[in-house]
């Protein structure tokens, strides 16, 4: 009602109609309602232009708008609107020291590629600011936010946190601004991007605070509410992260709910967390209803809709590597390959190509695999991801009984990886898998009792992760003939399973432990039959009550069992049969992580 009145009372007067405007524009853009104030800065410059007005303003309305184009992914028109700002303060020959000119050319810069001149203007502006910053409004607080937020996009996130504490600097004297709360903001979701969650999560409570004492339902309060969300998700707190995300998704149904993009990011949240809780059904729910929303929107090409189609897909690939997840990954391919989003279309690609692996159809496999290394290589930070593909590649190509490709992938992974990533135990356990398919037992001990130690290290005993480490290590001494140590670890891996909680496992987790639980059982009584100890009789009968399943592996093992009750009622050895290593490796290499 208020800002009725007071525009009415402007239509008179050109001049103070568009500098309300531009006050409006920057105020639902610090609210976070950036399609209004797209619309508030359009009308601004609107007026400003009928009446001829070429001032320091008007660039700076131009400016701005550029600003939430950018925030909005239209760098398009951002780059625009950054030029038309420039060519507004070269006509007032501002003197090309000024802030405005350098940090305006920083940004124009930054969405033409040029890097490192964008870099240099920023840097100016940011001297400009530490000597004379302009208070009014928070406009230097603004300025440096901004600036960071574009060294951010560049993977600076160091210099974005010196940044935006500078910002908070400009703003000690007004502990109460929306601006303060938008830099704590942007500083936690820095926080989170260096993994100092506790950080970040302060730093977004602080926000929310200022923020909700001001206006306690707006868009910037949903996108902070969720920014703590994801704080909470990463320091792996599921249920604080999942409170705020339902309080997130309360309010934008309340200010905003014809914002199906707003809402779709909160609905696959939620699903990151019921996945990450490994409740598939609830995961599941949420990524399809976050489809659902985009679609209804008619953003049937939109990267969120690319997000959520992968997490679907990633899901039956998980689950039980089904030909089910084929359509949701070949869409999430299609739209990222037509929005040039290149970094995520290769992790696509890649889970293609290893649920393609997984079914046999290795051409498809190759194929993908090779466009996501292929992509990965033209990136320059992305080494650990260059590994993992060739990893993948190797995979396949080890699947396909090509043993020598998938060797010299598999080393060529491990010389690009840091002593510290990982991702070396993934390349661990695969040059193990190879050297005893290659009947190499010796060899492939040394690459396991690596991935043994750091499992253990890492997870502790605890752990599905640890204990089929501690089987396949177990399995391997069993077949090199070591039977003390084999005997370890498989008792180790039977208590593993003993200790972990069952009802948090996955499906098929919980299927291939029962499997494994077998085959340990069936080894262990070999080795006591082989030393000559009680036990190997009750070890059999237990493998046989576990070996309850009707797939052909469950028979198999079955027929061991049977063969080695056989053999001991009749005082005979047990050797070790070709069918019988044929069941070992298919118990070890199957849907083994």
């Amino acid at each position: 009602m208020v800002e009725q009145e007071l525009l009415k009372e402007a239509e008179s007067n050109w001049i103070e109609l568009g500098s309300i405007y531009k006050k409006k524009g920057r105020l639902l853009h610090t609210l976070g309602r950036l399609g209004e104030a797209i619309a508030a800065y359009e009308t601004s410059i609107h007026w400003k232009q009928h009446i001829g007005e070429n001032s320091h303003g008007l660039a700076a309305t131009y400016s701005s708008l550029g600003d939430v184009q950018m925030e909005t992914t239209q760098p398009t028109e951002a780059k625009q609107h950054y030029e038309d700002a420039l060519n507004v303060l070269k006509a007032l020959d501002c003197d090309p020291k000024h802030v405005n000119f350098t940090l305006t050319s920083g940004k124009l810069r930054f969405l033409m590629g040029d890097f490192l001149t964008s870099l240099a203007f920023l840097a100016r502006a940011r001297q400009s600011i530490s000597v004379s910053p302009l208070l009014v409004m928070d406009q230097s607080a603004y300025d440096l936010r901004c600036m960071a937020r574009i060294y951010k996009a560049r993977g600076d996130v160091e210099t974005a946190v010196e940044i935006l504490k500078e910002s908070l600097l400009l703003t000690s004297h007004r502990t109460g601004s929306l601006e303060r709360a938008l830099s704590m903001m942007h500083l936690g979701r820095c926080s989170s991007d260096i993994a100092k969650h506790d950080e970040a999560i302060k730093w977004l409570k602080q926000s929310l605070d200022i923020q909700t004492s001001l206006v306690s339902e707006s868009m910037v309060v949903v996108e902070t509410t969720t920014k703590l969300g994801k704080a909470y998700f990463l320091s792996q707190d599921f249920d604080k992260a999942l409170q705020n995300y339902s309080s997130a998704k309360s309010i934008i149904l309340r200010v905003a709910p014809k914002d199906a993009e707003g809402l779709a990011e909160i609905l696959y949240c939620k699903g990151e967390v019921y996945e990450a809780k490994n409740d598939w059904e609830d995961a599941s729910k949420h990524y399809n209803e976050c489809v659902s929303v985009m679609q209804r929107a008619r953003l049937r090409d939109h990267l969120g809709i690319a997000k959520a189609m992968h997490a679907i897909g990633r899901l039956k690939l998980i689950r039980e590597f089904s030909t089910e997840a084929i359509p949701y990954l070949e869409e999430a391919i299609r739209i990222r390959r037509m929005n040039f989003d290149e970094i995520a279309l290769s992790q696509t690609l890649q889970d293609l190509g290893i649920l393609a692996t997984r079914i046999g159809d290795y051409k498809m496999a190759e194929e993908n695999l090779n466009e996501a290394l292929s992509i990965r290589k033209r990136q320059k930070k992305l080494k650990p991801w260059i590994a993992e593909t060739m990893l993948a590649l190797g995979d396949n190509y080890m699947a396909q009984g090509v043993r020598d490709s998938a060797s010299k992938l598999y080393q060529e992974s491990m010389g690009i990886l840091d002593d510290t990533d990982p991702l070396r135990s993934a390349v661990y356990f695969a040059m193990g898998k190879l050297k005893v398919k290659t009947g190499k037992y010796d060899e492939a001990v040394v690459f396991l009792r690596k991935l043994f130690d750091i499992r253990e290290t890492t997870f502790g005993r605890s752990n599905t992760l640890f204990g089929r480490a501690s089987l396949f290590l177990g399995v391997v001494h069993f077949l090199a003939n070591h039977d003390d140590i084999a005997g370890d670890m498989l008792s180790d891996f039977v208590h593993t399973c003993v200790d972990v909680d069952k009802q948090k496992t996955r499906m098929t987790d919980q299927k291939w432990m029962t499997i494994h639980l077998t085959l340990s059982h069936i080894l262990l009584g070999d080795i006591l039959y082989r030393m000559k100890k009680d036990g190997s009789i009750a070890m059999w009968k237990l493998a046989l009550k576990l070996c309850d399943g009707g797939d052909k592996i469950d028979k198999d093992l079955a027929e061991m069992v049977s063969r080695r009750k056989l053999s001991a009622s009749l005082g005979s050895e047990i050797t070790l049969e070709a069918r019988d290593r044929e069941s070992i490796y298919e118990c070890l290499f199957t849907s083994v992580e």
